[in-house]
């Protein structure tokens, strides 16, 4: 079992094979396209801006495809799993904030 610091701060030989040498680029490209998307979908919602939950559900998907390319890149880790599924739950209050999914009701039969 990995301990925390591994968890927190993966080791630089996960990076073996990837094109990154170290962390620090993906580390910025994560701060500026992840937290970008997010911080701007997010001040969108503060001004109620009528794309604000298209910018929510863009930043949501931003952040499972992240995890996505990060799986493919270095091995598993728990924080991943999180990740994945603050992602989900991102995208699943915004479905809901949109209304969707909607509750169908059958149509009655009409009696002759």
């Amino acid at each position: 079992m990995p301990s925390l610091a591994t968890v927190l701060s993966p080791p630089v030989a996960y990076l073996h094979g990837s094109p990154f040498a170290s962390y620090l680029l993906p580390g910025l490209i994560l701060a500026v396209v992840l937290g970008g998307v997010h911080l701007g979908a997010f001040w969108m919602l503060l001004r109620r801006h009528p794309s604000a939950l298209f910018a929510a559900a863009v930043a949501a998907f931003d952040t499972a495809i992240w995890i996505f390319v990060e799986l493919v890149v270095i091995p598993f880790s728990f924080l991943q799993a999180v990740y994945f599924v603050a992602s989900l739950a991102e995208f699943g209050l915004v479905m809901l904030a949109l209304g969707l999914p909607r509750r169908v009701t059958p149509a009655r039969s009409r009696s002759l």
